[in-house]
């Protein structure tokens, strides 16, 4: 059988690529960088890891521009070296540029391409960016030399990137979640005692996003989160209602440099009792409470959702998340028809479908089913089926 390595695993992405080119037969293995956030950890994505583990390899090098100048990489060749078909992000292009092989699929996860969209060493010693420099060479290297890539969002600063390049991606999304059910033989106690709260409650709105909205880096390219929008939204919908009568509730996670200023915006807008603070909560935790939640809340910078805007779409979850396109452009930036999700961009908007679902709370469970039918068509098993096709036509795997 015709072996797959998955190199890097940024948002859990290549962990359910992996398990899904499990369940269809495929010997796949999944490679981890030093420094993977310990959000997206395989342990914290799944309740059957146990299940997983032999095909999860930790590697020597970290997803850095420093993992192309150590010792780290004779350890990786000797690892990766006896795989047909390679997947990689992040780093990956540059170091199989550095050792001289050919990575057969990239699939970038940053907004301009990873060690394209930003100069994160510009306020640094001057090492460091000869540091950056040269790395930026060798991932142009070795994007150029990779067999195809593929972009989940072909928006202007990723086509200016493969353009530079002179690189034609594929446009596809990324299976960046595994849906099928797994074995829980318990609720875990903190995530009954969070369910018995909400529960209470006649409205939950939920959001896990980041909080990143008042000290903006300046090598961001948009002002993603912008966390601000859904706060204020629900503080004027609090405010136009007899709150003697109804029991709403904003849950958020303490997750993000900003959550102080969160809090105080809290504060200064006097709806403090109507919001619930959950510490950090794996993908795993999330994916049991969102059963729960009546609408989230996503991210209002006009670019696509990541992570937490897929969670709502899987779990059938109506989701506010500003998206600066029209169905048209969506189509021909993903390759996808659009999702019905609450495109709104201003606390009024959001202050009007809170009202609005307390009227009809039906259209919005409507509007759910919807989400949970696309993400069944367009993503999850079928997707990475798409991904399955792609690899099997290549010349390597009909040798």
């Amino acid at each position: 059988m015709k072996k797959i390595a998955l190199i890097g695993n940024m948002n859990n992405n290549f962990f359910s690529m992996m398990r899904y080119f499990r369940d269809a037969g495929f010997n796949a293995d999944l490679f981890m960088f030093k420094d993977e956030s310990e959000h997206f950890l395989p342990e914290n994505d799944s309740w059957e890891i146990e299940k997983w583990k032999p095909y999860i390899y930790q590697l020597e090098v970290n997803n850095n521009e420093r993992a192309l100048f150590g010792s780290g990489l004779k350890y990786f060749l000797n690892q990766i070296k006896n795989y047909d078909y390679y997947i990689g992000c992040g780093i990956t292009p540059a170091i199989f540029r550095k050792i001289g092989m050919k990575l057969d699929m990239f699939i970038p996860y940053a907004y301009g391409i990873e060690f394209f969209g930003c100069h994160k060493f510009s306020v640094l010693h001057p090492f460091d960016e000869i540091i950056f420099q040269i790395a930026k060479h060798y991932q142009k290297r070795g994007i150029k030399d990779c067999g195809f890539s593929v972009t989940p969002d072909y928006n202007w600063k990723n086509r200016n990137v493969f353009d530079k390049l002179r690189v034609n991606p594929l446009k596809i999304s990324i299976p960046m979640l595994y849906t099928k059910k797994e074995t829980l033989v318990a609720i875990p106690i903190n995530i009954q005692e969070y369910i018995n709260i909400l529960t209470k409650s006649d409205l939950r709105v939920f959001s896990h996003v980041s909080h990143k909205w008042k000290r903006i880096p300046k090598d961001w390219v948009l002002d993603f989160k912008r966390n601000q929008v859904l706060i204020k939204g629900f503080a004027k919908y609090i405010n136009d209602i007899d709150r003697s009568a109804t029991n709403p509730l904003l849950i958020l996670i303490e997750y993000g440099y900003d959550v102080p200023e969160s809090k105080k915006l809290i504060d200064e807008l006097g709806i403090k009792n109507y919001v619930l603070w959950l510490p950090i909560l794996s993908r795993k935790e999330i994916m049991i409470l969102l059963g729960y939640i009546d609408l989230g809340g996503g991210e209002f910078g006009g670019a696509l959702w990541g992570g937490t805007g897929w969670e709502f779409i899987s779990k059938g979850v109506p989701f506010f998340q500003y998206v600066k396109m029209t169905k048209e452009e969506y189509l021909n930036s993903t390759g996808d028809p659009m999702p019905e999700f609450i495109n709104v961009d201003s606390p009024e908007k959001i202050k009007g479908h809170l009202l609005s679902f307390e009227k009809s709370p039906g259209i919005y469970k409507v509007i759910g089913k919807e989400l949970s039918g696309w993400f069944e068509q367009h993503n999850g098993k079928n997707l990475a089926a798409k991904y399955l096709e792609i690899i099997e036509k290549n010349r390597k795997f009909l040798q």
